[in-house]
């Protein structure tokens, strides 16, 4: 596939879910996570289980977090 990045990084990989294992594997596998609809408070919630699982990866610096609110 082409062309590449201009500059040569790869695209931030999101993982989606709202379970403890969607926020390890996107602690362990992913530059962050994406929240696909729900409330502030689901958001703020989610990011705290986020970032429990993203210190227990040993990953330093924040997750990137992605949320959609309808």
């Amino acid at each position: 596939m082409g062309p590449p990045p201009a500059s040569g990084s790869r695209p931030a990989l999101l993982i989606g879910g709202s379970s403890g294992r969607a926020f390890r594997r996107a602690a362990q596998h992913a530059d962050g996570w994406t929240m696909g609809g729900g409330t502030p408070d689901m958001l703020a919630e989610a990011r705290g289980a986020l970032k429990g699982e993203w210190s227990k990866a040993g990953r330093d610096g924040d997750p990137r977090v992605v949320a959609l609110f309808y």
